[in-house]
């Protein structure tokens, strides 16, 4: 509840500041994910996508990322809000940040902290590098597991980032 609630507050205070406040982009990578199963984690190809909405000349920026995963036949996903902080505050060439975030996905909602590196080819194109780590509770129990066990799911991606 508290999660849709802050998601609410989240779009009214997106939509309710002016156009030339915000700075719209969005990034696709892929790499290496992880899932865990009942007694072992499996690396897997995962897909991410994400639209990033800047405040505050582009050191806050808020949005929302989706992932896939592929798995012997088996498709699964996740997504949720999440906001980036840059480490540098200025517009340069080299931009680290910090992501945090929350998602919703098939075994319940999941905490994601993480960070990374943007190198901007031009003034609107870019390379991202991201190292992010989805913490979950499992909801779901087995012979191997006690039901409220907790998974750590990191994935290191690698793709395109606009502005």
């Amino acid at each position: 509840m508290r999660t849709a609630v802050a998601m609410a507050l989240g779009v009214v205070m997106t939509a309710a500041l002016p156009a030339s406040a915000q700075d719209l982009g969005g990034y696709m990578t892929t790499g290496s994910g992880s899932i865990d199963y009942l007694v072992t984690r499996e690396a897997i190809p995962q897909i991410s996508g994400g639209v990033l909405v800047g405040f505050a000349d582009d050191r806050v920026r808020v949005g929302a990322q989706a992932d896939v995963f592929f798995s012997n036949g088996y498709v699964s996903g996740r997504g949720g809000p999440l906001v980036e902080v840059r480490v540098v505050p200025k517009r340069t060439r080299v931009q680290p940040f910090a992501t945090g975030g929350c998602y919703f996905g098939e075994d319940g909602a999941m905490l994601m902290l993480g960070g990374g590196l943007d190198v901007w080819m031009t003034g609107t194109v870019g390379i991202r590098a991201v190292v992010q780590d989805a913490v979950r509770q499992s909801r779901f129990s087995g012979p191997f597991r006690p039901p409220r066990t907790t998974f750590h799911e990191p994935a290191a991606l690698v793709g395109v980032v606009w502005r």
